[in-house]
């Protein structure tokens, strides 16, 4: 065997998925870095909640990601580092339990390492996994935690086994709450298989139960305690305004493209590694995976449909299709020589990605990024506060970005954002003065009549130029701050620092 044949060979491996995993995450967290310290996107947001472990957050999401963002940061600090160690965490994660759920169910080690070396085909984790992705993140790594769970119950029945498989249905409850509908559709599908259905209706399925109970009761006690109407946001977003007809063919028109969009790669792959022979993927037979998928389709067609859901997005599909994508590399990888030629057309398109970021951070800009947010130059305010005794103080930010940024610059202040009304840090022993901070570059301004009651004389500006001119625009941006110190004792002062 050749040097390249023994190098390509060492991937078919726990270790060989666990290296390849961690060299792509490596990368993409190099390249994260390199964009420069500020934070950007929903990661701003999530910075500011994670100044308390909580057992929840906002009624969006629940609270897997930000639990580990939080024992991130007692190592790392609330900073851009702490957000790439987490999404690194999970991806590494995500391709090793693909590869033992694939291993699992097919027996065949190489057809594992290749579904798990081309997850990147998936886009929104071989793109957007780093970049913009967050709740989404752990996601894709409960998803393949709890693949990995269901199908050792085929084979091993231990309390331990229960307990693991309870564990992860709990940590894919915590991710999302959309895995529930997918964790449904799967347990459905092993139903239909004489050896898992033994492993389900078996009493030891209580330990799993408890398992599954004991990792979400933090979660659910908060959810059951808080008064934050999560069915109604949640269903108000969703469904959308207009009629029901119109709102049931647009989420359709939205789970077919989440379809086409997530398995359309695997598909090209699977029907190349066929040489176009449909039957030859067919004839791979039916398993787990593929009844998991046709009952998630099946199942998110009919709840849009029901619902009148119109706001159906690409990531929230991800658990419900997960199991398809794995049959279709899975049956791809079955084909005379693809298990090899997966992962080399996998590298392949990593390479496109890792440089397409590549030239997104020497040249940012436009087709990039319009709002470039992670290239505000947060520094002109940092200095401007700084010399104020900031680190010792209250930073209520208009808007979501400064204020994540704020925890960012000063970590042990305590900040606020006027855009998360339902969340306050705990008040410190000794408090400081609160500084309210906006800028109307980065949000709409705050309502005149709030304007109205600062004491306008002491209000300053800190700001300045960005350090590098935008691809297509012709001089360098601006951003500015307004500044102003507030008395927490006034009804201004009690609304915005939250004392």
């Amino acid at each position: 065997m050749t040097p390249p044949a023994r190098r390509l060979e060492a991937l078919f491996s726990f270790r060989g998925v666990a290296a390849a995993a961690s060299l792509y995450a490596g990368v993409n967290a190099a390249l994260t870095l390199a964009a420069g310290p500020a934070l950007a996107l929903d990661d701003v947001k999530l910075n500011v909640l994670t100044q308390s472990l909580e057992g929840g957050y906002l009624p969006d999401n629940p609270p897997l990601f930000e639990w580990t963002l939080v024992a991130a940061q007692r190592v790392l600090g609330p900073t851009l580092a702490s957000f790439v160690a987490v999404k690194s965490l999970f991806l590494v994660a995500t391709a090793l339990f693909t590869f033992l759920a694939a291993k699992e169910a097919t027996g065949d080690r190489r057809v594992a390492a290749a579904a798990a070396l081309a997850l990147p085909l998936i886009p929104q984790f071989g793109w957007s996994f780093h970049q913009t992705l967050t709740h989404t993140t752990a996601l894709f790594a409960a998803t393949a935690l709890f693949w990995f769970a269901l199908l050792r119950l085929e084979r091993r029945r231990r309390g331990l086994d229960y307990a693991i498989f309870g564990f992860a249905l709990g940590l894919g409850f915590l991710s999302k709450y959309s895995f529930l509908a997918a964790g449904v559709a799967a347990l459905l599908a092993a139903l239909m298989r004489r050896p898992l259905r033994g492993a389900l209706l078996s009493p030891k399925i209580a330990v799993a139960a408890l398992a599954a109970g004991a990792a979400a009761a933090p979660h659910v006690l908060w959810a059951a305690s808080a008064d934050l109407q999560s069915t109604e946001l949640l269903y108000g977003r969703l469904a959308d305004k207009g009629p029901y007809l119109a709102r049931a063919a647009k989420g359709l028109g939205a789970v077919l493209w989440a379809a086409i969009s997530l398995l359309a790669p695997a598909a090209v792959i699977a029907l190349a590694a066929a040489r176009g022979r449909v039957r030859a993927l067919t004839g791979a037979g039916r398993d787990i995976f593929s009844d998991a998928a046709l009952i998630s389709l099946g199942a998110l067609a009919l709840a849009v449909t029901a619902l009148g859901v119109a706001n159906f997005q690409e990531r929230y599909a991800i658990p419900f299709l997960f199991p398809g994508f794995v049959w279709l590399i899975a049956a791809a990888g079955r084909q005379a020589g693809a298990a090899k030629t997966i992962p080399i057309v996998s590298l392949a398109l990593v390479a496109v990605f890792t440089g397409a970021r590549a030239v997104e951070i020497a040249r940012p800009g436009a087709p990039f990024c319009k709002d470039c947010r992670q290239r505000i130059p947060y520094a002109h305010l940092e200095r401007a506060l700084a010399m104020r005794g900031a680190e010792a103080a209250t930073l209520a930010a208009f808007d979501d970005h400064t204020a994540g940024n704020l925890r960012r610059l000063f970590p042990r202040a305590r900040v606020l954002s006027a855009h998360l009304p339902s969340y306050a840090p705990p008040p410190t022993a000794a408090p400081g003065p609160c500084y309210f901070i906006w800028s109307s570059d980065l949000s709409p301004p705050p309502d005149a009549s709030a304007i109205a009651q600062l004491d306008q004389p002491a209000i300053f500006e800190a700001g300045g130029a960005w350090s590098r001119v935008m691809a297509g625009e012709a001089q360098a941006r601006t951003t500015a701050w307004r500044i102003v110190e507030v008395a927490q004792e006034s009804p201004i002062g009690a609304a915005l620092c939250r004392p």
